[in-house]
């Protein structure tokens, strides 16, 4: 595990982005406002912590963090990007809810239960302000035999699915059917793009998560909607954030607001968690508020916390501290990432049998698009993936290469 003072180690402008990647509540105002002043008075490179804020998708919730301390002084031009960059995030929280009141009423009209997922109402029901928290694009939960009524559903108002599953034959849609989550829409006026959940990631197969009848239900606009209870929130909130290596400190924000106003039962939390053996990705984000934000972890059994292996907490500050998404040409660099990758998932849902996990390394929706094969040839698709990968790695390579030379020819020319 990290040493608790891992923060210490890292910049101030890390520190900074961390300490602004929330609002912290009354009782936690006075901390939060001297952590903030601490790594300011450490000497911040402005630079980067713009990169780091844009990077973790926090404007508003940054500017907002530093405007509530008294006596911060910030750069004139930071403090334009910021406000910019928090104008910008509300705008669009804004554009967001008018979509998603008109995407409501039409799956209400049609009958088809649904649950809102994260975006503007989380905001709303964490900080009383839906513009906090920044979401690029709507996502929704439908039951999965509800999944075509939903698909007409949301053609009829506007929204249309990406054009690369038009292309997928009978057996690579049930191989998406089985393997991914969500399909994508795009929205034809300009609106948000949308991803309609049928399942999680960390779900089996032949998990049924929801039970549509017994979830809490809520109204907004006039529509009304599914929604989650107060624990099973912060273990969809837990999950979802280890699956994607908590890349993103404002899904860590979201979780150290609701640890801090002190709601939650958290042994309660984690006897559900078990339930659906997802105890490690809530244990894993508690390990990591203390480490962060100074969050204290819950008291449960010391053999509770034995089983946690440390490379659930190891991977996740690694992955918060990369400062660019890159692409990976090199292909021993992809094969560390994915080695690291594998080990992480194998530890975080050790319950998945290993041929599940072998399958899912297997597909990929990209290799059906860029390299079509007749159903009848299917079984190939796992053999030839590394063939797959490299080829698709060769061609920007090879297009820089040849532009290089064409510049050279160029130079040359010319003289």
């Amino acid at each position: 595990m990290p040493d608790r003072n891992w923060m210490t180690c890292q910049t101030p402008a890390f520190r900074l982005m961390i300490a602004t990647s929330w609002l912290a509540p009354e009782e936690w105002k006075t901390k939060q406002d001297e952590t903030i002043q601490a790594a300011c008075s450490a000497g911040i490179d402005w630079n980067e912590y713009l990169r780091l804020v844009h990077r973790h998708r926090i404007p508003a919730l940054a500017w907002a963090a530093l405007k509530r301390v008294s006596y911060m002084e910030i750069p004139k031009n930071v403090a334009q990007s910021l406000r910019k960059a928090s104008d910008d995030c509300r705008r669009l929280a804004m554009s967001n809810l008018f979509h998603l009141s008109k995407i409501l009423k039409a799956l209400q009209f049609n009958r088809i239960p649904v649950l809102v997922l994260k975006g503007p109402l989380l905001s709303q029901k964490l900080y009383g302000d839906p513009g906090l928290r920044h979401s690029k694009d709507i996502d929704l939960e439908v039951a999965a035999e509800d999944m075509q009524r939903a698909s007409r559903c949301l053609q009829e108002i506007g929204y249309r699915m990406d054009k690369d599953y038009e292309l997928l034959t009978p057996r690579q849609w049930k191989a998406l059917q089985r393997y991914e989550h969500d399909l994508s829409f795009f929205c034809s006026n300009g609106g948000p793009s949308l991803e309609l959940h049928w399942r999680h990631s960390w779900d089996l197969p032949v998990d049924s998560r929801y039970s549509w009848d017994q979830q809490p239900t809520s109204e907004w606009q006039g529509c009304c909607y599914h929604t989650m209870s107060a624990v099973d929130e912060v273990i969809y909130l837990s999950s979802h954030g280890a699956t994607h290596l908590w890349f993103r400190a404002k899904w860590l924000g979201d979780l150290a607001r609701i640890h801090a106003n002190g709601k939650i039962d958290w042994k309660a939390a984690l006897h559900q968690a078990q339930k659906t053996h997802q105890e490690l990705p809530l244990l894993g984000v508690l390990r990591l508020l203390e480490t962060l934000y100074g969050v204290p972890m819950p008291v449960f059994s010391e053999n509770i916390w034995a089983q946690l292996p440390a490379r659930l907490v190891r991977e996740p500050l690694h992955s918060l501290i990369v400062m660019e998404d890159r692409e990976r040409t090199d292909v021993f660099m992809w094969m560390r990432s994915r080695i690291h990758a594998i080990l992480y998932n194998l530890q975080l849902m050790p319950y998945k049998h290993w041929r599940r996990h072998i399958e899912e390394i297997a597909y990929s929706r990209e290799d059906f698009i860029q390299f079509p094969i007749p159903d009848f040839f299917y079984w190939a698709y796992p053999l030839l993936r590394p063939v797959f990968w490299l080829i698709r790695r060769g061609r920007p390579l090879r297009q820089h290469n040849a532009e290089s030379v064409r510049s050279a020819q160029r130079r040359k020319a010319m003289l």
